[in-house]
């Protein structure tokens, strides 16, 4: 997992005791930089997990159910892109396939694993992994 993904699943940590958290206050108590916290609960907000409230007296404080959200959710929300491979983003042209004009038996094998991953983090919801409820 990349660490955009590792610092919101820490920010949804802090708040799924369901707490109203300054920014100031999530941050210290995950150990995450202010300026990466700001753009994760932006993006949390937008999808409906976390709400803002400005002022002195705001903060935020969780939205939505972890229930409804998985561990597959939350890195296609957080991260620009969840391939394990370079090769297997959309639009990739493969200057080996090019050049060999025939196709890449290790993209088909990336493919397939990249598939069986989506499938691991699409079990786990985020209820699940914060709240320590394994399979």
């Amino acid at each position: 997992m990349i660490r955009k993904t590792d610092y919101a699943l820490r920010i949804l940590r802090t708040l799924s005791d369901g707490r109203l958290y300054s920014m100031k206050a999530l941050c210290a108590s995950e150990c995450i930089p202010q300026p990466f916290a700001y753009k994760i609960v932006a993006l949390l907000r937008n999808a409906g997990l976390v709400q803002s409230l400005p002022g002195s007296k705001g903060g935020c404080r969780l939205a939505g159910d972890l229930r409804d959200f998985t561990l597959l959710d939350l890195i296609r929300l957080i991260e620009e892109d969840e391939a394990i491979n370079l090769c297997l983003r959309e639009g990739h042209c493969c200057e080996w396939t090019q050049a060999q004009n025939e196709p890449c038996r290790i993209h088909g094998a990336l493919e397939d694993v990249q598939r069986k991953i989506n499938a691991v983090y699409a079990s786990y919801t985020l209820h699940d992994l914060i709240l320590g409820k394994t399979k």
